[in-house]
């Protein structure tokens, strides 16, 4: 990747084949557009520039083969052999505090008894990371949310487990989708209404 001098989507396949079993950390940071938009791709860019250096750090500290990559306009994915470490996201956390953005996580481990490969642990640890983000949506519009998208209920369903009208549903769905988007800073990857 020209702008953070880390590897892209092509050389995490490369090394996620270098190690029959490993693990990774997805990372994406929340309302990134917004970030663009209020101060100017530069400070963006520098803020890329900031997280690449201080994910590398941690990537560093944890294996001497762990590496990092990113893979997205603001996603990067941590990846090294072996078992998953338990503190992984606090470590992340704590390695960007001086970096001005908050971000959502996921992790996930490929190898026997676990995900079958690489790229099976990158749909885990995305849908992970769909969670963490879902933890800065308001409490009720994540609670139809959740019943809608990851329960499975429909609109009258949802409205009859959470005693409201169907028009409050539709109403929390509808914003409740627009600040998971606005978390993860994407554009219809996420159900509409």
């Amino acid at each position: 990747d020209p702008l953070t001098g880390l590897g892209n989507r092509r050389a995490l396949h490369v090394a996620g084949g270098l190690w029959a079993a490993g693990y990774i950390a997805m990372v994406d940071v929340d309302s990134f557009k917004a970030l663009n938009d209020r101060y100017g791709h530069g400070r963006g860019d520098a803020v890329l520039r900031a997280l690449a250096i201080d994910l590398h750090a941690v990537a560093g500290d944890l294996d001497p083969d762990g590496r990092v990559f990113r893979i997205g306009g603001d996603e990067f994915v941590i990846a090294g052999p072996g078992e998953l470490p338990g503190d992984l996201v606090t470590r992340i956390e704590t390695a960007l505090r001086a970096v001005p953005v908050t971000v959502s996580v996921g992790c996930a481990e490929w190898g026997p008894d676990r995900a079958s490969g690489l790229w099976e642990a990158l749909v885990v640890a995305d849908q992970q990371m769909v969670r963490a983000a879902l933890a800065s949506v308001p409490s009720g519009q994540r609670a139809v949310l959740v019943m809608r998208y990851f329960e499975g209920l429909d609109v009258a369903a949802t409205a009859r487990a959470l005693g409201c009208s169907e028009g409050n549903v539709k109403s929390q769905t509808a914003r409740g989708l627009a600040a998971l988007r606005a978390a993860l800073a994407v554009r219809g990857e996420i159900g509409e209404e």
